[in-house]
């Protein structure tokens, strides 16, 4: 039997990745200060040098992960020296699993789902840095929606520590937390806690002239014209800054259900 799928015409999008989680827009508004920060925590990496480790924080749908993407992808063009790799940790929610997912996004080749030790992996991921003379740079997006601070802690210590078995590797850990009350140093113990002390990014919410714009732009990227009204754009805008979040917006145009995908890699 033969499928016929619908034209782009016949359909109210004419790109729905635009809504997805790490899409980079053509222009990324209103966060030049916060990209710059973070770019110049990373740029020791074009110089084959260790990177700051950074601690984006702010509320949900202030631009936090589309920043992190946006430095990762860039480091991805820019050299050739580094691993990026972006976490979802909403998905990936153990050690063992964040572990695994980064391997995945080096190797391109899945692990098998269970029987591997995760000291096992450690060896593992410390080997391909170490062979293949790379620095990892990873971000850990929400890290504080691990189920409780034991996984936070183990975690970071994890990939903190692989230098110990295999010297002159260089590890840069970007974690991303949409909690403002979050204190992620309450959840490491004395050791992490003085290995791991991130240089902090602060994500002010948007104002609602800024969510407006935001959102007319990824709608006329998104949709086919007189698909959505001005006035159904202002009171979507209105909802987002009632919630002080972007991503309400996003979500009342193109439902959650739809746009939420899960993956280990930055996606242009």
């Amino acid at each position: 039997m033969e499928i016929h799928y619908p034209d782009n015409m016949d359909t109210l999008f004419k790109n729905a990745s635009v809504f997805e989680e790490c899409y980079e827009p053509e222009f990324f508004r209103y966060r030049d200060a916060e990209l710059t920060k973070l770019a110049i925590n990373v740029h020791p990496v074009l110089l084959n040098a260790a990177p700051f480790h950074t601690l984006l924080q702010g509320l949900p749908g202030t631009g936090k992960t589309t920043t992190a993407c946006i430095v990762l992808n860039h480091l991805n063009t820019k050299t050739n020296n580094c691993f990026p790799v972006y976490i979802d940790c909403k998905v990936e929610k153990t050690p063992t699993a964040i572990l695994k997912a980064i391997i995945t996004s080096i190797t391109q080749s899945q692990l098998p789902v269970a029987g591997i030790p995760i000291y096992a992996l450690c060896k593992k991921l410390g080997n391909l840095l170490s062979k293949r003379n790379k620095i990892l740079v990873v971000c850990l997006d929400d890290i504080n929606l691990l189920l409780n601070n034991k996984r936070v802690n183990d975690t970071i210590s994890l990939l903190l520590r692989l230098h110990h078995e295999h010297p002159g590797i260089h590890v840069g850990i970007i974690v991303v937390v949409s909690d403002i009350d979050y204190e992620i140093e309450d959840a490491f113990d004395a050791i992490t806690r003085s290995a791991f002390q991130p240089g902090k990014i602060s994500f002010p919410p948007y104002t609602k002239d800024q969510i407006t714009y935001i959102l007319s732009e990824r709608a006329k990227a998104a949709l086919h014209p007189e698909v959505i009204s001005n006035n159904l754009l202002q009171d979507i805008a209105t909802a987002a800054f009632i919630d002080s979040d972007l991503r309400t917006g996003i979500h009342l145009i193109f439902p959650p259900t739809h746009n939420e995908v899960g993956g280990t890699t930055p996606r242009s």
